[in-house]
């Protein structure tokens, strides 16, 4: 009986220590599963705080928006210099020496352009002027904007104007200081026709009627306009008549004035 006793006294000692051990254990994990859940959690906050948001909804066309943005930018700005250079031209008008200084130095590469594109030299001008007078203006630019508007010699002053920037200040130019007068030869035809009539003269009173030269052959008739442009041409060149540029002329100087004539009738048939 008393090995009995012992012998369950020794299981008891040993199954209690066994669930002592099991315990201790149990805990023991416990506390390292409890220290390191913390680290992870705090490890999976510190992770989700450092992702990055989700990205934001993408245009549908966002190459046309930017696109549209600038257009109108450019067209603010557009404005803007137009503006500015409208507030700059209501000082133009007045300023005579400006006017007259800028033609006089263009007034001879204007009609070289004018006849090479075929343009109305007086509208060219008073391009030149309003231009200059915005900003800075070389003969480069003015070839560009020639070949633009190039055979409009065919079309009336009015209708030219229109195809040009600030045509409402060049048409207030041109007709204030008659730019036409810087190109005789564009003169309106019936003013190019008005020619100085042949002075008459008389015989003298002791000649007799019968004792006049024989009349030489007439020359083939010119017409009003021909004679007018003649005059005017050999006006140009400094003689008073065309008789007289054809007497004492260079022949140089009479084929460019014959040449001069030609165009100019040209010109007029157009018109």
């Amino acid at each position: 009986m008393k090995n009995f006793f012992e012998f369950f006294g020794f299981l008891s000692a040993a199954g209690m220590s066994a669930v002592v051990i099991f315990l201790f254990i149990g805990k023991k994990e416990g506390l390292r599963s409890g220290i390191s859940d913390p680290m992870k959690s705090e490890h999976n906050i510190s992770d989700d705080s450092d992702m990055p948001e989700r990205p934001r909804a993408i245009a549908l066309h966002p190459a046309k928006s930017s696109k549209g943005s600038a257009k109108k930018e450019k067209m603010v700005q557009q404005e803007a210099a137009d503006q500015s250079a409208g507030e700059r031209l209501k000082y133009l008008y007045d300023d005579a020496e400006f006017i007259s200084s800028t033609a006089k130095q263009w007034k001879s590469t204007v009609k070289d352009i004018a006849e090479d594109y075929n343009v109305k030299p007086q509208v060219l001008l008073a391009h030149v002027i309003v231009q200059s007078y915005v900003g800075n203006y070389s003969k480069s630019q003015l070839k560009r904007d020639a070949s633009q508007h190039a055979g409009e010699q065919i079309k009336s002053v009015a209708s030219a104007i229109k195809t040009y920037p600030y045509g409402w200040s060049m048409q207030k130019v041109m007709q204030q200081y008659d730019l036409l007068r810087y190109f005789p030869e564009e003169m309106p035809v019936a003013s190019a026709s008005l020619r100085m009539m042949p002075e008459k003269k008389m015989a003298p009173k002791g000649e007799a009627k019968g004792s006049r030269p024989a009349v030489k052959p007439a020359a083939p008739e010119v017409s009003a306009v021909e004679d007018g442009f003649r005059v005017m041409v050999a006006k140009e060149n400094g003689f008073s008549s065309w008789a007289g540029l054809q007497r004492l002329a260079d022949p140089e100087t009479k084929a460019d004035a014959q040449k001069r004539v030609k165009r100019l009738m040209l010109a007029a048939r157009i018109k």
